[in-house]
């Protein structure tokens, strides 16, 4: 009780609730691979395939091992912690057409590391967006930015028969010239639109000629071309259109916070276009689109930042590079323009921004897809070594070599809360007899592979499937398939539940396998702890053994068991945390018990275990161990064992004989 001064009613609540959450449900796992789009050495975690496709890009002929290792995992319902592996050559497209190779293109932090959040992003470079990861896919992109979407512009010169000799027709188009004047010439931008007096139609500008013999502008019809001529040669001013004005819920002019401040003409607006339809699979496809204000420090009604680079931060495909450069400018409106970026300052003065010459349209371009070499794989790995910080139970070796199967197995050995799925490589098994087969994969286990480990899981090979976005079938490894029966496990039972069998070991996604082993090869696969794959009439394709790589005979070399350690260690270490920097005496031994055994219990319910014993007490907290600021706890539990074998005996009787004197026929 707390000590109180002066007379009073002290009250306290103190919370005995602790429990040990069954953390065994959160069900994650790793996979490192050459993507086409997306943050590099930076986790993202995807549960659907369209999410997988959305962030990281559809697969191609260079990286479906990587796509599909991914995607048929997460066809099992379970979450995927993906990292996309690169290197220095990886660019980024931009409007120069030359790629940006600098790491702060790579991900979100090192962007912001390196730009303190965009502030400083244009030092050195040139041009406004860029591709916000490197990639061809970038070179897909168009951006677009106006800050006035409509411009007036006078033709002092619309002569009809110039017209005629201009036209030129193809199909439904037609490019039509004319002479305007030099003075409003540079307001017009190939790809805005043009409106004539008292014409309902528009077309768009699709060449220009700008110079001082000749002024002409080139122009899409498409339909009438008697409208098209009666629109040109009956005007004497246009109205210049941005392109994608229609996209915008409102025009960009002046932000009213701003105004209340004294300045104007504050606001631009942007469209991120898929221009060859590459991301969308639309060309010309308008993906996003922002408004922001000029100033540095504008801000919402809300007081949060409305500067347009900062609003850009949130785009899925550009970066902010840097402010327009002076020759794209012009003094408008007002007799002091201020510079984009300048900071507001109260009271302001009554004057507004700079404004663009021309409403501005620029291809994306540069951009490359290196391919990562295992170097770059194994730093990806790396970043789940840290079993503080991430969450990763499940390992998958997907398409990768011999060299990060042994990596992620050592990975696993080092974690001790993960396990390594690996699968012997495509040569191994493809274009064999099942003789051959299964020699050649007894081999590589005895040879190439280093796993003599509990946190192992392999399998027998490869299968055959449909890729519906190339209309291909491509031969994919199956350990991400046995990752996947584990998650799925799961969800639907609990980790000591084996992941093969017929009720769970189904296997997707299968038009075939590349080694199909029967019986005899199957006894002999298991021995060298290999967990077949089988696809038999009428039942499908199963994961027909459920072995861990141990070597020795333990209860460790079955899948069950090991991640019902794993469960029962990971839960039981989270809650004992709570006991650090804490007394070790009789209470604190007492609270820890009352964590653990109720979740001992539920396990024992769920036929994890048969039976437990947790010893916690003088007998191991001795005063040595109390000096020694420990604390000891004795966890001993029975694991149920999964059947791997079953035995039926038919006994043929004879008519007299009672079969209720009969007893079992036990066989072993």
């Amino acid at each position: 009780m707390a000590f109180q001064i002066s007379p009073g009613i002290n009250i306290t609540e103190i919370d005995q609730t602790g429990v040990v959450n069954q953390v065994i449900s959160n069900t994650s796992a790793a996979y490192v691979g050459n993507y086409k789009w997306g943050p590099i050495d930076q986790i993202q975690t995807v549960s659907t395939e369209n999410e997988l496709t959305a962030k990281y890009g559809k697969p191609d002929d260079s990286n479906y091992l990587d796509f599909f290792s991914a995607a048929n995992f997460i066809g099992y319902g379970a979450r995927l912690q993906v990292i996309r592996a690169s290197n220095a050559a990886a660019k980024a497209a931009n409007t120069n057409g030359n790629g940006y190779t600098a790491q702060l293109w790579w991900n979100d932090d090192l962007y912001e590391k390196y730009t303190n959040y965009g502030l400083s992003a244009g030092a050195g470079l040139t041009g406004v967006l860029a591709a916000k990861f490197p990639g061809l896919l970038g070179n897909s992109l168009k951006i677009s930015y106006s800050d006035r979407v409509t411009r007036g512009i006078t033709f002092n010169q619309l002569v009809p028969g110039t017209l005629n000799t201009g036209i030129t027709w193809s199909g439904q188009t037609a490019e039509i010239g004319f002479t305007g004047s030099v003075d409003y010439m540079a307001n017009v931008a190939v790809g805005d639109f043009l409106k004539f007096t008292d014409s309902a139609r528009s077309y768009q500008v699709i060449q220009k000629t700008d110079s001082a013999l000749e002024n002409r502008l080139f122009l899409k019809i498409i339909g009438s071309t008697a409208d098209a001529q009666a629109a040109l040669s009956g005007a004497s001013s246009a109205t210049v259109l941005w392109a994608y004005s229609n996209y915008l819920k409102t025009l960009p002019t002046t932000a009213l916070t701003t105004r209340v401040r004294g300045y104007q003409n504050d606001e631009v607006a942007f469209a991120i276009i898929d221009a060859d339809g590459f991301i969308s699979g639309e060309p010309g496809n308008v993906l996003e689109t922002f408004i922001g204000s000029k100033a540095v420090n504008a801000t919402n009604y809300d007081g949060t930042n409305y500067n347009y680079s900062k609003n850009l931060q949130s785009s899925k495909y550009v970066r902010w590079v840097s402010h327009p450069e002076d020759s794209q400018l012009i003094l408008t409106d007002t007799t002091n323009g201020l510079t984009w970026g300048t900071a507001l300052s109260v009271p302001g003065p009554t004057n507004g921004f700079l404004r663009l010459k021309a409403n501005v349209y620029a291809d994306l371009g540069g951009g490359t897809d290196p391919t990562p070499t295992i170097t770059d794989i194994f730093r990806g790995y790396d970043i789940f070594k840290d079993t503080e910080n991430y969450e990763s139970n499940l390992l998958l070796q997907g398409g990768h070599n011999t060299n990060l199967a042994n990596y992620i197995i050592n990975i696993a050995n080092d974690r001790k809360d993960a396990i390594a799925f690996v699968s012997p490589p495509l040569d191994r098994v493809k274009d064999l007899t099942a003789a051959q087969a299964y020699d050649s994969v007894i081999d590589w286990r005895n040879v190439e592979l280093i796993a003599d480990s509990s946190y192992c899981v392999i399998d027998s090979g490869w299968k055959y499937q449909y890729d519906k976005y190339n209309d291909a079938y491509r031969w994919v490894p199956l350990n991400p398939d046995i990752a996947g029966l584990c998650a799925r496990t799961d969800s639907t039972a609990n980790p000591w539940f084996s992941p093969a069998g017929y009720n769970r070991g189904q296997i997707r996604n299968v038009v075939k396998l590349a080694f199909n082993p029967s019986k005899t090869y199957r006894d002999g696969l298991y021995t060298y702890q290999v967990n077949p794959v089988v696809s038999q009439a009428g039942s499908g394709t199963i994961l027909f053994g459920d072995r861990t790589s141990l070597q020795k005979p333990s209860a460790f070399d079955r899948i069950s068991i090991r991640r019902l350690f794993i469960a029962l260690e990971k839960a039981v270490a989270t809650a004992a945390k709570f006991q650090l920097f804490e007394f070790n005496d009789e209470f604190s031994r007492a609270s820890f018990i009352g964590l653990v055994e109720p979740f001992l219990r539920e396990v024992q319910g769920s036929k994890g275990i048969s039976e437990f014993k947790i010893i916690c007490d003088e007998s191991n907290n001795t005063q040595e161990v109390i000096d020694a600021n420990q604390f000891n706890a004795d966890i001993f539990v029975k694991a149920n064992a999964t059947i791997n074998y079953i035995q039926l005996n038919f006994v043929a009787s004879n008519s007299q004989a009672n079969f209720s004197e009969i007893g079992p026929v036990v066989t072993i």
